[in-house]
């Protein structure tokens, strides 16, 4: 069974790579002296997956990382294991047994701050209010697959 880290990447690190942050973890379990289970292969490395990750240049209080141990150890001691290995902004906040599989978590909650240089616009709530409750709410976006933008209906998303 897999165990799940509830982690957050703020400050600085928000601007760490998904790659490099995985690195990080990586490392991170090593210096904290915690084996987790490897890949196997030529050239085998610790086994860590970040679950949704975020774009670079993003903070998050609430990311996921799942991971396997070689032996069992003490859940609630990992946390302050891992954050004395860990870099300025990113802080381990708990560690837990994966109950549900990874399929199961294909949604994001997101909170949106709108900062305005010179005030808040008086108009811009009720606006986000009327664009919210609309049935439909196509977006664009690029295709990871071809590049060519590509046209969906947001709103059930939402």
């Amino acid at each position: 069974m897999a165990d799940r880290l509830l982690f957050s990447k703020t400050g600085r690190a928000k601007y760490m790579s998904h790659r490099d942050l995985m690195r990080t973890f990586q490392r991170a379990f090593t210096r904290a002296d915690i084996p987790i289970r490897a890949t196997v292969g030529l050239h085998p490395h610790s086994f860590v997956s970040i679950l949704l990750p975020l774009p670079v240049g993003h903070s998050s209080q609430c990311e996921l990382l799942e991971f396997g141990l070689e032996a069992p150890q003490d859940r609630e001691a990992l946390p302050t294991r891992l954050n004395a290995a860990l870099p300025e902004g990113i802080v381990v906040h708990r560690c837990y047994p994966a109950e549900q599989g990874r399929d199961k978590l294909a949604a994001v909650n997101y909170i949106i701050n709108f900062e305005y240089p010179e005030g808040r616009p008086q108009e811009t709530e009720p606006a986000m209010q009327a664009l919210l409750e609309q049935d439909r709410l196509m977006v664009s976006k690029r295709s990871p697959a071809t590049g060519a933008p590509v046209r969906f209906d947001a709103a059930p998303l939402i």
